[in-house]
């Protein structure tokens, strides 16, 4: 028979290593019940699917978006899908092509917003400038006139020689533009 305080530490000592493997053992993790319902769905069991959904989440998500793509499935979908998310397989060459197709769609998207921004700003930029020519022209026709002559100063000879010609005015607007942008 042991003695009694011998019985107390023994107990202390058990109780503790009890804890220590409760504690260092990993909880058990919880299964998100939409990724069950989804691999239920695609034809795996109920069981399998929990189990897979709790250890493996993140591969479920995957192996369900390739699942899709995935050719040459000898037997079911669901044991197709246990088996992709068991061994992790990587995604189907119609997967990666679709993927590239959208990422090529995204980017002429952004490029065609990009241009499309551009094209506004260009206009906005093109109509302040009309407001400060017509206001320069209304309010000060002094200044006006010295602008018109620094620009025409600055038209090739042959363009300068024509001043009645199409070419003479998109040059000389041109070369004011740039004198109002510059500041002068």
């Amino acid at each position: 028979m042991r003695a009694p305080e011998n019985e107390g530490l023994f107990a202390a000592v058990a109780s503790e290593e009890k804890e220590e493997k409760a504690l260092s053992s990993d909880p058990p993790r919880i299964a998100d019940e939409a990724l069950v319902d989804r691999l239920v769905e695609a034809g795996v069991g109920k069981l399998v699917a929990r189990k897979l959904a709790a250890e493996l989440p993140e591969e479920c998500k995957h192996q369900l978006e390739y699942l899709p793509f995935a050719e040459n499935i000898k037997s079911t979908k669901g044991a197709y899908l246990r088996t992709a998310i068991e061994q992790g397989f990587s995604p189907p060459k119609s997967w990666q092509g679709e993927q590239e197709r959208k990422r090529q769609e995204t980017s002429k998207q952004a490029r065609k917003l990009e241009a499309q921004h551009q094209g506004e700003l260009e206009a906005r930029r093109k109509a302040e400038l009309e407001e400060q020519r017509n206001t320069l022209r209304t309010q000060d026709p002094k200044r006006w006139a010295e602008l018109t002559s620094q620009a025409e100063a600055l038209l090739p000879s042959l363009v300068r020689s024509r001043p009645q010609s199409a070419m003479y005015q998109a040059s000389l607007q041109t070369k004011i533009n740039e004198l109002l942008t510059a500041g002068a």
